[in-house]
């Protein structure tokens, strides 16, 4: 189940094509300019250092070369999510104090995969867009490792171990506000029971905390926003909360309902029904996916884009895991629910590949129109494209930013660069 999983990322990593930003970042070969450029851009824009740098190097490195290393890769991190999911779903259950693969079946990694395609608000934007991947996908995968570090019960924290949390911690600023905070109050509750405090863990993910919330560029790209006062930005989150629930909860809802169906008579005494619910400690992500969401509250409501929710969607994905993993287990219900997953795999295969197929239509029309080939003093006019009816459309297994009418728009520039032409416009 896995290495289908990873087949199928694969394939909708290679089918899914350069969008938006992803061309404002591509430049000449070279192994020091995306490590200069994300400097600069340390001071006078954002304080993500290394997940810019890393996402000038992969876009310079699939111009020139090839992009299949990034598509290797990124489909690689998305299992690393199934599989950090599934571990701190068996902790936070009480299954385990040591999660292992072995522990878990098709089902289960099924069942993950699933919830983490359909219920984050848009999966494509955070986890097959080149630019979005590296900055939420990453991110999020990262900050599951480093939290199943803090929770094992003898912590990692040789060097290179650190290191990583350090720059993990570097990549997206609310959620690794959010594990820092965490990570230092389970060093205390270690500390009062006189277990072993991953210390060093928390010191250099916080290190990393305040390496990207300090940084000027943060401060410059504020100034550019329009102002946001505490009311406004309110409700900005409750939009982005409401956002974070849609009808495949139910399809996700009555598929745990299924699992545990027969066992309906030992959980018809409400606090029997409460007892399941309560999945152990799973109902701790309940709350801190809400946690999250406070954290929010402080981004100004102009950069609150809907896969700034993604670690509180994963949360909730993980407290419906360990729901799961709970389930009484049974030959006829196994089976059941392994032809009900089977179903839904081949309906979302239904679902996923032509919009992926159309998406990729699209941008090889552009990218290969003669136009583009005219030399650096071409004024070149491609179709005007709506996805949606939107030029910008993210939803779900569907990502796609379109050119403009505009060709002073900063995505029609970044084209037009990409491809050595003077401007590009979009036209009916």
């Amino acid at each position: 189940m896995l290495l289908a999983t990873y087949v199928f990322t694969l394939w909708a990593n290679i089918k899914t094509p350069l969008w938006g930003d992803d061309y404002c970042r591509i430049i000449p070969p070279s192994l020091t300019e995306p490590f200069a450029l994300a400097w600069r851009d340390y001071f006078h824009w954002t304080g993500r250092f290394f997940a810019t740098a890393a996402t000038y190097l992969a876009l310079e490195i699939g111009r020139y070369w090839s992009p299949l290393l990034f598509d290797v890769v990124n489909g690689a991190i998305f299992i690393g999510l199934i599989l950090n999911v599934l571990a701190l779903a068996q902790l936070a259950a009480g299954l385990t104090r040591t999660p292992r693969l072995t522990d878990v079946g098709a089902i289960d990694v099924a069942f993950v995969t699933l919830l983490l395609w359909w219920l984050p608000r848009d999966f494509a934007e955070v986890a097959l867009w080149k630019t979005g991947s590296i900055g939420y996908l990453w991110a999020v995968t990262g900050e599951l490792w480093v939290l199943r570090l803090a929770l094992a019960d003898s912590p990692e924290e040789r060097p290179w171990v650190l290191l990583s949390a350090f720059i993990l911690a570097t990549i997206l600023e609310t959620l690794s506000l959010f594990i820092t905070g965490f990570l230092l109050v389970w060093c205390v509750l270690c500390w009062q029971r006189e277990g072993k405090a991953p210390w060093q863990l928390a010191t250099a993910h916080a290190l990393g905390t305040i390496f990207v919330l300090a940084a000027p560029g943060n401060f410059v790209r504020a100034a550019t926003m329009p102002p946001s006062p505490p009311l406004d930005r309110l409700i900005g989150v409750i939009g982005n909360l409401g956002s974070l629930f849609d009808p495949y909860w139910i399809v996700a809802a009555l598929v745990v309902a299924f699992a545990y169906w027969s066992s309906a008579r030992s959980v018809r005494r409400a606090e029997s029904l409460w007892i399941v619910l309560a999945a152990g400690g799973g109902w701790l992500f309940a709350p801190a996916a809400l946690m999250y969401i406070g954290i929010v509250l402080g981004v100004p409501r102009a950069a609150l884009a809907a896969r700034v929710s993604l670690p509180a969607s994963v949360f909730f994905v993980c407290y419906l895991t360990a729901l799961f993993l709970r389930r009484p287990v049974s030959v006829v219900r196994e089976r059941c629910l392994g032809l009900i997953l089977a179903a839904l795999l081949i309906l979302h295969c239904a679902v996923v590949i032509p919009h992926l197929d159309r998406l990729a239509q699209i941008s090889e029309e552009w990218v290969n129109n003669p136009q583009l080939k005219m030399g650096p003093r071409a004024d070149t006019m491609l179709p005007l494209v709506r996805v949606g009816g939107k030029i910008v459309y993210a939803r779900k297994d569907v990502f796609f930013e379109g050119l403009t009418m505009n060709k002073d728009y900063f995505l029609n520039s970044c084209f037009a660069h990409a491809f050595g032409v003077k401007s590009v416009v979009a036209r009916p």
